[in-house]
């Protein structure tokens, strides 16, 4: 389930009914809920008013944060980031206030620069937990998970200090975007026609230097779903890596889907009409049919959390 038009802290009463809406649809065990990207002071907003209030849903057993090893590695390091420098005050804030800090992506880089990352975690955040390994890992996952209904990592209770202000210049530099685009073509062409959108989408990335934040496809037909991550954490996906079978998964047929996911450090209507006409001009080229099904844009207003219990 979905808590639209932004972050739960902003949007509190919402996250609860939706919790409970799962609770009375599905009586779950475990629900997991991941919040946007660019919030930050979630225990003093999230995670303690479930704990502490009344009208809590569900009572929360865990908090992680998740981070790329090779963004880690640059804000610990001292390295350049690919963030102004409101986003980075974010980034920080957000690592600060994990219960667990979850270093991801570590099959990305070699073992020897993993290390000098998980050493210079544990100098920076001496007193936090964290796991360094893979989501892509099953046994990674596995672990992760297991530890966490073991109860050996229960969530955070102190809240972190926060610049309200630096938090809202911060987020007010991000433009969010969803853009599904419905198509039609032949069958015989939707392959070259998938591989021909993307490599558009990468040059128009690399123009505008749109790797600040994240850029996700997301390809669905009845022959299959492909996610493919374009441009995140500062890096983008290598042109010459759509010609390795990125969307073989996909048994092509003359029906498709693209949801188009970007969080980047730029206006919305500018990435809109970049995205839109590449788009566009592509798929004329192909005389494919489309729509564009769903549309959503945002630019983040100042942060005004429903509740903020503090420490």
């Amino acid at each position: 389930m979905e808590v639209s038009g932004g972050c739960f802290c902003c949007h509190f009463n919402d996250l609860n009914d939706r919790l409970k809406g799962l609770i009375n649809a599905h009586h779950p065990d475990v629900i997991f809920a991941e919040s946007v990207g660019s919030c930050a002071d979630v225990v003093a907003t999230v995670v303690r008013p479930l704990l502490e209030l009344e009208i809590g849903a569900v009572k929360p057993s865990s908090y992680t944060v998740f981070a790329d090893v090779r963004l880690l590695d640059r804000f610990l390091n001292g390295k350049e980031m690919p963030f102004s420098e409101g986003i980075n005050y974010i980034f920080g804030k957000q690592i600060e206030e994990a219960g667990l800090l979850f270093i991801n992506k570590t099959d990305l880089i070699d073992k020897d620069r993993v290390d000098v990352v998980i050493a210079a975690a544990h100098r920076s955040y001496p007193a936090k937990d964290l796991i360094a390994a893979s989501a892509l890992s099953q046994m990674d996952v596995s672990l992760w998970v297991d530890d966490l209904q073991s109860g050996k990592f229960p969530p955070p209770v102190r809240s972190v200090e926060i610049d309200y202000d630096r938090y809202a210049e911060g987020e007010g530099r991000l433009g969010w975007i969803d853009r599904e685009y419905q198509i039609t073509a032949h069958q015989n062409e939707m392959e070259t026609l998938m591989e021909e959108i993307l490599a558009g989408w990468l040059q128009v990335i690399k123009e505008n230097n749109w790797v600040d934040g994240h850029v996700k496809a997301i390809f669905t037909s009845p022959g299959g779903v492909k996610k493919i991550s374009l441009a995140q954490s500062g890096e983008m996906i290598d042109t010459h890596s759509l010609d390795q079978n990125l969307l073989k998964e996909i048994t092509p047929t003359g029906q498709l889907t693209i949801l188009l996911n970007m969080l980047v450090e730029a206006k919305p209507d500018h990435i809109i009409q970049k995205m839109d006409t590449t788009t566009a001009r592509i798929l004329e080229k192909w005389k494919a049919g489309y729509t564009v099904k769903r549309a959503f844009e945002r630019v983040p207003g100042y942060p005004t959390p429903t509740h903020r219990i503090s420490v």
